[in-house]
């Protein structure tokens, strides 16, 4: 289980994402920056993964 904190996350979440699949981790992030959200809802490689992608937002 990763949790990502370290922003910008509009920088700093697509390298960590990437890393998560290729090692079949599970991601969690506190972004707040609504691109990286929805880019994150969209990605079908975490929606097709056979591991947990999980958002958390404060």
């Amino acid at each position: 289980m990763v949790l990502h904190c370290a922003g910008p996350f509009s920088i700093t979440s697509a390298p960590m994402v990437k890393a998560c699949l290729r090692n079949k981790k599970h991601y969690t992030d506190i972004t707040g920056e609504i691109s990286v959200s929805k880019r994150a809802a969209f990605d079908q490689k975490a929606q097709d993964a056979d591991h947990g992608y999980a958002r958390c937002r404060v």
